[in-house]
């Protein structure tokens, strides 16, 4: 088991697994905001990676990959579920820009961190990398509320990451498409 793999374990029992059984009122805040704990752990143990990664990034590619992307997760949702189906304005904390300032970059860098670049190795051997897409999607899945289309989301994306072997264009259509899905609500309501 990899320091990868340790992280994103570690992530999802401290965000998700202990809060969901209930954590009494004096300790909360350890586990309110634990998931920026794991973003700036993420940062300063994989910084070179990301810097690396980051300079190797071509526009041509980053826009071909986005816009596949965006358009196979916008057919997921089309077929499936209306975009708006996991926004509840009611359980939007704060601003309504602030929330879509945080899902279009913050939540999308942490949770490609964490779901693929911890979990998947690009490098590894085709089968591993199947296994790896199938839990990274499965976890990202039951994080985001269990949907059919979440982990279909997660599939997509993973691909990206195998195919460019670099998180940033895997983050860059995660933004993207919490930037459209968001906008297409906000034009909703």
């Amino acid at each position: 088991m990899t320091i990868k793999w340790i992280i994103s374990i570690a992530y999802l029992v401290l965000t998700f697994a202990i809060p969901s059984l209930g954590v009494p009122s004096n300790i909360y805040f350890l586990f309110e905001h634990s998931d920026i704990f794991f973003l700036v752990l993420i940062i300063i143990l994989f910084h070179s990676t990301f810097i690396r990664e980051f300079k190797e990034v071509n526009l041509k590619k980053l826009f071909k990959y986005s816009f596949f992307s965006f358009s196979v997760l916008f057919l997921i949702n089309i077929l499936n579920t209306s975009f708006s189906e996991g926004i509840n304005p009611n359980e939007v904390n704060g601003s309504l820009l602030l929330f879509f300032l945080n899902a279009a970059t913050y939540g999308a860098f942490l949770e490609e961190g964490i779901f693929r670049f911890c979990m998947i190795d690009p490098q590894a051997n085709k089968k591993q990398q199947y296994i790896s897409i199938l839990i990274s999607s499965f976890l990202f899945s039951i994080v985001h509320g269990g949907g059919l289309n979440i982990f279909f989301i997660g599939i997509i994306l993973s691909f990206v990451y195998i195919q460019t072997k670099n998180i940033w264009y895997s983050i860059v259509a995660h933004g993207f498409y919490n930037t459209i899905g968001i906008l297409i609500y906000l034009i909703s309501i």
